[in-house]
């Protein structure tokens, strides 16, 4: 598979990428969104240094959230938004902090599968000065 920009159209993008495999390499590439986002992040999106060095830092409990709301979001087609802050080279981008925001909607039965609505994750980051 091919390395996006991560933007908004890379995003879109890779999305058209996983849907045209055929559905068990479908699969197969949610689990690793799912499970090993930080190694699929880094194989799929074409980042700067600043970026990789920021996300092999980041959090594993937020990677993990990341990579289950990205691939619940590619699974059930269900819209995935990119925010990002300005692009910048600041020597300060290291030392952000960053606010995670989870959002959804749905029903579940026991028994049933779940119904998914919606499902929003942010991630802002704050550049202190």
């Amino acid at each position: 598979m091919q390395k996006v920009p991560l933007t908004q159209e890379g995003v879109e993008l890779k999305r058209r990428e996983l849907e045209a495999l055929p559905e068990a390499e479908f699969r197969n590439q949610l689990k690793e969104i799912q499970f090993n986002f930080r190694e699929w992040g880094l194989e799929n999106f074409k980042l700067n240094e600043d970026q990789v060095a920021y996300f092999k830092e980041m959090p594993q409990e937020i990677v993990d959230q990341q990579g289950l709301g990205i691939a619940i979001g590619f699974d059930y087609k269900l819209e995935i938004r990119l925010t990002t802050p300005e692009t910048y080279n600041a020597p300060l981008a290291s030392k952000r902090r960053t606010k995670v925001i989870a959002e959804g909607s749905g029903t579940w039965t026991p028994g049933e599968p779940v119904h998914v609505n919606k499902y929003y994750i942010g991630v802002s980051y704050t550049i202190p000065f």
